[in-house]
């Protein structure tokens, strides 16, 4: 109904007269925001942060490679970008990198990633990808970064549904 319409869009849901979330006897508790977009999978607390934190993690753990939190801020050193981006050196400090590496996370907000995803790729592919040190876990890291890449491109077109679903079925491969 027309009604219903409004009040999903007012509530954030299917709204139905009869729901346990909406019922005033129950009360039941509900989550205050649960989001099912892309951004918010991906990397707010998502698969591709996430997966970055663990790539990280593995790559430096007992020094089993030479890539390390430290010789990425050292990459990003190296870059100017546009003011309007802002500068995310300060994800990259030696307390955020202790943080991060302990966790085996990374923690930025979803605008912050998405400022150094060109840029990761790049250090993947110019510094870490040539070594040839964990090539099937960087390969997983590139494919994350193509798949976040193609979907912050579809508002813009040019992206297909067959050409994403291939990046997120290539991932998903190289991720196991």
């Amino acid at each position: 109904t027309e009604l219903g319409k409004k009040k999903a869009t007012v509530y954030g849901f299917n709204w139905m007269p009869n729901s346990i979330i909406t019922d005033q006897r129950l009360q039941g508790p509900v989550a205050s925001a649960l989001m099912f977009d892309w951004c918010h999978c991906l990397i707010c607390d998502g698969t591709v942060d996430h997966e970055f934190g663990l790539f990280m993690h593995h790559m430096q753990y007992k020094g089993r490679t030479s890539t390390s939190w430290v010789e990425l801020r050292t990459f990003l050193e190296e870059w100017t970008q546009p003011i309007v981006w802002g500068n995310c050196l300060y994800l990259f400090t030696d307390a955020a990198n202790k943080n991060n590496h302990l966790k085996a996370g990374f923690s930025s907000s979803a605008s912050e990633f998405m400022t150094i995803v060109p840029l990761l790729k790049r250090y993947l592919h110019k510094v870490v990808l040539p070594r040839g040190e964990e090539a099937a876990h960087v390969e997983s890291m590139v494919a994350a970064l193509d798949v976040l890449e193609l979907l912050m491109r579809c508002k813009r077109g040019g992206v297909t549904p067959a050409s994403l679903r291939a990046a997120i079925e290539k991932h998903l491969a190289l991720f196991k």
